[in-house]
């Protein structure tokens, strides 16, 4: 049961926006579920539970899926725009070594 009155449907909004996301820049990309799984490491299952808005990822997994897509993490969680965004500026070489 949600602490707060807002937080189930704060929750259910973030998961829409990220899949719904998630899913358009995978088409973009022309990147299927395989592909996705082979560029993450992440379990098609859990891939399909982020795709059909069931489920959020966890930080290290939102990096991996960034990185995959070559989108900014606050544009994917809904919590930015991707005006001025450069792909090199989403995930430095560093980064990658913490999420691998």
């Amino acid at each position: 049961m949600p602490n707060h009155p807002l937080e189930s449907t704060v929750g259910d909004y973030a998961k829409r926006i990220f899949s719904q996301r998630l899913r358009e820049l995978m088409a973009s990309r022309e990147i299927n579920l395989d592909k996705l799984v082979e560029l993450t490491g992440i379990h098609t299952n859990t891939l399909r539970a982020y795709m059909s808005g069931e489920r959020l990822p966890r930080i290290p997994q939102l990096f991996l899926l960034a990185d995959a897509i070559d989108a900014p993490i606050d544009w994917l969680t809904g919590f930015g725009d991707w005006d001025g965004y450069h792909s090199d500026q989403l995930i430095t070489p560093q980064d990658r070594g913490i999420v691998h």
